[in-house]
């Protein structure tokens, strides 16, 4: 199920390099969004593990920029060169 949250991430990515942004900004992006995802999860943990749904909607949401940011640049990056 998290897992499914991952796969738009990439089309979304595909979707905006070369039209709206370069593949460095859509990496930094990706970086800078799941920073701010993981210290949401790290610094609230303890209540969000009470309420499931937002902790897993917060780590799928990890995995949607994990995709969209480094994952997809990284293979990419190797067309730039």
């Amino acid at each position: 199920l998290i897992s499914l949250m991952a796969l738009p991430g990439y089309f979304v990515s595909v979707l905006m390099v070369g039209k709206h942004q370069t593949p460095k900004a859509i990496q930094l992006q990706g970086f800078l969004v799941m920073g701010v995802l993981y210290t949401v999860i790290g610094v609230y943990f303890s209540s969000l593990a009470r309420h499931r749904v937002f902790l897993l909607a917060l780590y799928g949401m990890t995995f949607f920029f994990s995709n969209y940011g480094p994952n997809s640049t990284v293979s990419n990056s190797c067309v730039d060169i």
